[in-house]
C-alpha cells in the first residue's frame, strides 16, 4: 500500500477501515467492525455483505439471549445504513447498485474462472507480489508448525480480549469468498491505477494483521544465546531486508502507474525461463507482454509471443504479431505460419509453443552489419535491452542485452561501442556467442572494437548475449533526470568469416 500513500485514491480508503475492522474484529469489537466494513462498501458495494459478519460472531460469541447495549444497537444501525448508502444511491439514480454494471464495466460472476488471479497469478496477483505475505505464511508453517492455531489468536499485546481461531477463520472465509465473487465480476483484469499489482489484491492484505502480531510476539522469545536463536534472528533480518529492498524497487510512490502494462519480476522470470509452468488469462498476457498496452490495436492482435521467443497466445485478429522485440523474428513468416500455415485455425485465447525447428525457419538473416542509429537497419526485431536508436547509435538500458538472428555462416562479431563514463571510469561488457566462452571487455568513453567469436552454423540461431554489471543511469550520478540504467553505447556489429 506504500504507493498509494501520496495519491487521492480509493484503494488507500478501503485498505485502512478494512485493516481497522480487523484490528477491532481480532480484539472482540464486532459492532465497531461492522460500522468500519460498512463505510468501506460505500466505495466497494462487496463489503456490505461482510460488514453482516461481524454481527452474526457477536450474537454467537455473546449468545441469543444477552441483550445489546443501546451503543451497539446503534452502532448496527449505523452500519446498515452506511451498508445501504451505496447501492441506495445508484439504484434512485441509474436503478442499479453498482455503477460498475450500467458502464459495461461488469457482469455479476463474469470472470468467476478466473477467481483465483488476484491471490496468486504473477503479475495481478497479491502474493507473487508481496514478499511479506509469502514470509508470514512461511514463518507460520515453519516457526509455530500451525500449532498457533490450535489455541485462541492473541492479535496483539495491547488488545485486552481475543477472538477465537474458529471464529476468525469463519469472518475469513466469508470475506474471501465474496470478494472473490464480486472482484470476478469485473471485465477487466488488468486494471490501471496501480504500479504492477491489482488494486483489488490489496483488500487481502489485512486478513494477515493476526499473523504478523503472532509473529512480532514471539520476537521476544529468541535466545540469541543458542544457534537456533541466531538463525531465527538472520531469517528475520534477511525477510525484512528483502521485503524493504522490494518495496522501495516496485512500490515506492514515486513509480508511476505504467506498471499495469508491464510483467512483474516474477511473471518475467517465469515466462522466460519456465513459461509452461503457468498461462495467465489471456488479457493479462497480452497487455503485459505485448509491448504496446492498451493501445487500441491490441484489440485486433494475431499474436502475442511470451519472452522465451517460443510460447505465442492466439487471438486471431486481423492485425499484427506483438511482443516479437528480441526474438529475431520475421513478422511476416510468424503471420503466416498462423493464418495458413501448420498452426492455422488455433482456438482464440489458446497458447501455443513453437518447436525450435518452427523458430528457427522464422528468424531473420543476420546482415553484414548491424547500425545502431536512427537511420539504420538496426531493428526491434533482433535487439532486446536496448534503448531507442540516436543519430550515432544506441545505448545499452539494463543490465542485460541481446541481438538474435539467423547466423550466415560467418564466426567472428565484431562489436564497436563506447562505455558509459561521464565522470571517467570504464564500464565491463561481458559478451558471449550462443553457449560459447564468456568474454569480459573494459570500454572507457572512446570508441573501440573488440572481437566476440561466433560457433552457430550457417542458418542456425546466433545470439549474442551482453552483461553489463556497472550499468548506472544519469541520475544516480545526478546528471540529469534521465532514469535509464546505460553501459555500454553501441555503434555497429560487423560479422565476418
Amino acid at each position: 500500500m506504500v504507493w498509494y500513500i501520496d495519491k487521492v485514491h480509493t484503494e488507500f480508503f478501503t485498505y485502512c477501515f478494512v485493516a481497522a475492522a480487523v484490528v477491532a474484529l481480532c480484539g472482540q469489537r464486532y459492532f465497531l467492525s461492522s460500522v468500519l466494513l460498512a463505510a468501506a462498501s460505500t466505495q466497494n458495494v462487496s463489503f456490505a455483505a461482510i460488514a453482516v459478519v461481524p454481527l452474526i460472531l457477536a450474537l454467537f460469541d455473546c449468545g441469543f439471549r444477552q441483550r445489546f447495549t443501546l451503543v451497539q444497537l446503534v452502532a448496527a444501525a449505523a452500519a446498515a445504513l452506511l451498508a445501504l448508502l451505496h447501492p441506495a444511491y445508484y439504484f434512485f439514480r441509474y436503478g442499479t447498485i453498482d455503477p460498475q454494471l450500467v458502464a459495461g464495466g461488469a457482469a455479476i460472476g463474469g470472470n468467476l474462472r478466473n477467481f483465483y488471479v488476484w491471490l496468486v497469478d504473477l503479475d495481478i496477483g497479491l502474493f507473487p507480489n508481496w514478499p511479506l505475505g509469502v514470509l508470514l505464511v512461511a514463518a507460520l508453517i515453519v516457526t509455530f508448525s500451525w500449532k498457533l492455531f490450535a489455541r485462541d489468536i492473541q492479535p496483539a499485546s495491547f488488545a485486552g480480549t481475543r477472538l477465537g481461531r474458529r471464529g476468525y477463520l469463519i469472518f475469513c472465509a466469508c470475506y474471501i469468498v465474496l470478494n472473490l465473487f464480486a472482484q470476478s465480476s469485473t471485465e477487466k483484469l488488468n486494471s490501471g491505477a496501480t504500479p504492477g499489482l491489482a488494486r483489488y489484491a490489496t483488500w487481502y492484505i489485512p486478513l494477515f494483521y493476526p499473523a504478523l502480531c503472532a509473529l512480532l510476539a514471539n520476537l521476544p522469545s529468541i535466545r540469541l544465546a543458542t544457534v537456533r536463536g541466531i538463525a531465527k534472528l538472520v531469517c528475520l533480518v534477511l525477510g525484512a531486508s528483502v521485503c524493504l529492498g522490494y518495496t522501495y524497487a516496485f512500490q515506492r510512490p514515486q513509480l508511476p502507474e505504467s506498471g499495469y502494462v508491464q510483467p512483474s519480476p516474477a511473471s518475467w522470470f517465469v515466462q522466460t525461463h519456465w513459461p509452461g509452468a503457468y498461462n495467465p488469462p489471456s488479457e493479462i498476457f497480452a497487455k503485459r507482454y505485448s509491448g504496446i498496452g492498451e493501445a487500441p490495436e491490441l484489440a485486433t492482435a494475431l499474436a502475442i509471443i511470451g519472452p522465451d521467443c517460443r510460447k505465442i497466445l492466439v487471438e486471431n485478429g486481423p492485425g499484427r504479431v506483438y511482443g516479437l522485440a528480441g526474438c529475431g523474428f520475421d513478422e511476416r513468416r510468424v503471420s503466416a505460419l498462423l493464418r495458413t500455415g501448420s498452426l492455422a485455425g488455433i482456438q482464440q485465447g489458446r497458447y501455443l509453443r513453437l518447436t525450435d525447428e518452427q523458430a528457427q525457419d522464422l528468424l531473420v538473416p543476420c546482415p553484414d552489419a548491424i547500425v545502431f542509429s536512427d537511420r539504420d537497419n538496426a531493428t526491434n526485431l533482433m535487439l532486446r535491452g536496448f534503448s531507442a536508436a540516436e543519430p550515432w547509435g544506441r545505448w545499452s538500458d539494463g543490465q542485460h542485452a541481446s541481438i538474435v538472428c539467423s547466423s550466415t555462416g560467418d564466426r567472428t562479431a565484431i562489436v564497436t561501442a563506447h562505455g558509459f563514463a561521464p565522470k571517467g571510469g570504464a564500464q565491463r561488457l561481458m559478451v558471449a556467442a550462443n553457449n560459447g566462452p564468456q568474454l569480459s571487455f573494459s570500454f572507457d568513453a572512446s570508441t573501440r572494437e573488440v572481437e566476440v567469436p561466433i560457433t552457430a552454423d550457417k542458418g542456425k540461431e546466433l545470439k549474442l548475449v551482453f552483461r553489463f554489471p556497472d550499468a548506472t543511469s544519469p541520475h544516480k550520478l545526478g546528471l540529469s533526470e534521465d532514469q535509464r540504467e546505460l553501459a555500454i553505447g553501441f555503434t555497429m556489429v560487423r560479422f565476418k568469416p
